[in-house]
């Protein structure tokens, strides 16, 4: 609704927000970074991994230009109930300041043997503002210690070269 006093323009209701110059329009919040492709020794949940100290990885994206990683945080725990509540956990990497996101090797203390580990990360970019936490992803150990497989090598049961 417009009304003319004394030679002043006066506008109310929604139409004041609507007649606002475009760069006075309230802007919103810069986009933040998202933490998503979690892998392990890079595969997606990987089943059976052998190594003591698996290589983590992940893929930051943000809606934003030139936004980058300067901090990461990795959590790990038994399970998707331990990451949730941050408490029980296997391992918290803390603050790290590395904008490193491939190939992060598990710092925390020695894995068990066929056990399943849930993790998840978030990060800091490069202006300060914090990523919610990743979705969780799991992997599972296999024999981490080779005098824990008991096995023998399967023979034919006939001798080699005999009919």
């Amino acid at each position: 609704m417009f009304s003319l006093a004394l030679g002043v323009l006066t506008l109310t209701g929604a139409t004041a927000a609507s007649a606002l110059p475009a760069r006075q329009a309230a802007q919103p919040a810069p986009a933040t970074a998202t933490v998503g492709s979690l892998t392990t020794d890079h595969s997606t949940d990987p089943l059976g991994i052998g190594d003591s100290h698996p290589q983590l990885g992940w893929v930051i994206t943000s809606a934003a230009r030139g936004v980058s990683q300067s901090q990461y945080e990795i959590r790990v725990a038994h399970d998707e109930n331990g990451l949730a509540s941050g408490r029980d956990l296997v391992w918290d990497s803390g603050t790290v300041h590395s904008a490193q996101s491939f190939d992060v090797s598990y710092a925390g203390p020695a894995l068990a043997s066929q056990t399943r580990y849930y993790w998840q990360v978030r990060v800091r970019d490069n202006d300060g503002r914090l990523s919610p936490w990743s979705q969780p992803v799991w992997f599972e150990t296999a024999f981490l210690d080779p005098s824990q497989f008991q096995g023998s090598w399967i023979t034919s049961p006939t001798p080699a070269g005999g009919s």
